[in-house]
């Protein structure tokens, strides 16, 4: 029982990584974008 239910969240874990990283580089690049209106703003 142990080791399918670690077999069953390794292989979740592999079906959502890729949507995970996704996410990560979409937040990376919306911050830069943020980042940057702001500093505009400021000057």
């Amino acid at each position: 029982m142990g080791s399918s239910t670690a077999l069953g969240i390794m292989g979740a874990g592999i079906l959502y990584s890729p949507a995970a990283i996704v996410n990560v580089l979409i937040g990376f690049k919306l911050n830069k974008k943020l980042k940057e209106e702001n500093t505009k703003e400021q000057f």
